[in-house]
């Protein structure tokens, strides 16, 4: 959801002639599609789909910790600035963590979709 927010908001901008326009395209395309398939694969119960989804978030991480180091903090209440900077770096940080999580669970057999079912009807409030 962030990618196509992200993405929406790069194509009605006025931001073409700005440095890495395109770049920010390409990223956000693939974010999109990445994420699309994470999302099936974590239905399939698929650890390498998810383990791409995965690393590709580690991506997104790392670019958005070199935001973080690389913008001015003194340099006076920027909102816009900050909502590019530390809201990526936490949403990325949490899907990091659910996905880490998703494939050591699966890998473990925790996670399988017989033990999915079972837990799903224990864990159910009306107990049915």
């Amino acid at each position: 959801m962030v990618n196509i927010a992200i993405l929406t908001a790069a194509v009605v901008s006025d931001r073409e002639r700005a440095e890495g326009y395109t770049q920010e395209i390409i990223v956000r395309g693939c974010g999109m599609f990445v994420t699309f398939t994470t999302l099936l694969g974590a239905y399939w119960y698929s650890k390498s789909i998810v383990l791409v989804g995965l690393a590709f978030t580690t991506y997104q991480l790392t670019v958005a910790v070199f935001k973080c180091a690389r913008y001015n903090w003194d340099g006076g209440y920027n909102e816009d600035g900050l909502m590019d900077v530390i809201v990526p770096a936490v949403w990325y940080t949490l899907l990091f963590y659910a996905e880490g999580v998703f494939i050591s669970e699966v890998n473990d057999g925790i996670m399988t979709p017989e033990t999915y079912k079972r837990r799903e009807r224990y864990s159910c409030c009306c107990n049915c």
